[in-house]
């Protein structure tokens, strides 16, 4: 019944950028971080798992010196790919490469407006970053422009969806700030809940602004237009908001480690130990997310009539609350429930 049909593969903890939120706290590669070898292995047993979708992320892919040749092995099995990256190391001859791919979105990083962004980035990064955008369009490669908006960025969304529609980007996705990695008790970035209507109205008013030009996405788990995709899938019996509760998606740590989250690092399994396919049939914390119950959701989780079909990010709940089944801390509507909790200052270490 659960066929993996996604996977997140991080391919590399290393970085050529120190951003100040960054969630994974990359920079320096981890230590024995898979092999070409052992990534050629696991290809080829995700391949023989049916597995659809690849997105390659980091740390910074690009960093590692290989990844052009894991790209390229990845095309020839024909997965959907995806590349996640800040863009910075993008030029000429990686767009060339690219092009002979069959890489289906490029995601790029950007923070806002040149302050804004380089704030977050450092020196320089803004530049760098609409001119990989341009390369990538002038080569005719579909990009979708991700930012963490925080409450230094708010102000900048609608000017910054305005010079996206310039570069011609295709999608927009604005990701709210978690306090997690090295942006840990950096809680002065955190949107309240009055600033989360205020991206929401920002959001739909680009939208219609934008509507024949830029695709503008939410967080799965945002407000953005009352969520879509729970008005679509209002009949599901499970959460179809996230992956690991769908039952077809899961994460990979340079190191091998497996996780039904990226968000927070639950060990399912290592790839050095286990294939992959037995960890996904019998690893008992995917079978755990599997089987989550909403029945067992507490606070203004278990009152929510999406509950069934959303469930709230169970990461956040663990990280905030220690509760697999506790309350979505972030959650757009739960500021308008009476049985929300209160939420702790800040977020415990992942």
């Amino acid at each position: 019944m659960f066929e993996l049909k996604k996977v997140s593969f991080n391919v590399t903890n290393g970085c050529n950028l120190r951003c100040e939120h960054c969630f994974a706290s990359s920079g320096v590669p981890l230590e024995r971080e898979l092999t070409f070898k052992e990534i050629s292995g696991f290809l080829r047993d995700l391949y023989g798992l049916g597995v659809f979708e690849l997105e390659f992320s980091g740390g910074e892919p690009f960093v590692r010196p290989d990844f052009l040749d894991i790209l390229k092995l990845a095309d020839s099995m024909d997965f959907s790919l995806e590349i996640l990256t800040n863009g910075t190391l993008i030029d000429d001859k990686i767009v060339k490469i690219l092009e002979n791919l069959s890489v289906r979105t490029i995601q790029i990083s950007i923070e806002g407006l040149k302050k804004t962004h380089e704030t977050l980035r450092g020196g320089g990064t803004f530049d760098r970053t609409l001119m990989a955008i341009k390369l990538l369009k002038d080569a005719g490669m579909h990009v979708q422009a991700r930012t963490t908006i925080t409450k230094n960025s708010l102000s900048d969304i609608e000017a910054l969806a305005d010079l996206l529609v310039e570069m011609d980007v295709d999608a927009f996705l604005a990701s709210e700030f978690i306090p997690i990695g090295r942006g840990l008790g950096k809680n002065d970035l955190v949107l309240g809940f009055e600033e989360k209507e205020i991206l929401q109205n920002i959001l739909n008013r680009v939208r219609i602004k934008h509507s024949s030009n830029l695709l503008i996405r939410g967080d799965a788990y945002s407000g953005f237009e009352e969520n879509e995709d729970i008005k679509r899938y209002g009949e599901s019996k499970r959460s179809i908001l996230c992956g690991a509760l769908r039952g077809d998606w899961c994460a990979i740590s340079p190191n091998g480690i497996v996780t039904p989250c990226d968000i927070i690092h639950f060990y399912a399994g290592n790839l050095r130990l286990q294939r992959i396919d037995d960890i996904w049939r019998t690893s008992p914390v995917i079978n755990a997310f599997r089987n989550f119950n909403q029945g067992l959701l507490t606070g203004s989780c278990g009152a929510c009539e999406s509950r069934v079909i959303c469930g709230g990010c169970r990461a956040l709940a663990f990280l905030y609350y220690g509760n697999f089944y506790g309350e979505d801390p972030m959650c757009w509507k739960a500021s308008k429930s009476p049985l929300r909790s209160s939420i702790p200052p800040t977020l415990i270490e992942a």
